[in-house]
């Protein structure tokens, strides 16, 4: 007759937490990339077509109203994004760095 072997984990093993640090900043990248959205979205007193222009212009940098590509629309979208990726992937290598040591 066979034993029923049960594998035990090492003492050392740590348990895996509800949120990982890779959901976790997955999230704020997505947050991130709506925010700019949102907050045209949310802005009270404008009708719902300056919204959606704004919005546009948030994001492509072309300013529909004017004709005309604009730098400073395109950060302003684009721009929240961007750093909260190099934030959080930095802090993932570094974690990575301290981890190894």
């Amino acid at each position: 007759m066979a034993e029923n072997k049960v594998k035990k984990l090492p003492k050392n093993k740590k348990r895996r937490s509800f949120f990982s640090t890779g959901t976790l900043f997955k999230w704020l990248r997505i947050a991130a990339l709506v925010a700019p959205a949102a907050g045209h979205a949310l802005t009270p007193g404008i009708n719902a077509q300056e919204k959606l222009r704004r919005g546009i212009a948030d994001y492509t940098g072309y300013q529909i109203w004017d004709g005309k590509f604009n730098v400073a629309r395109l950060a302003n979208g684009w721009m929240p994004y961007i750093v909260t990726c190099i934030i959080t992937h930095g802090v993932q290598k570094l974690n990575g760095i301290i981890r190894s040591l």
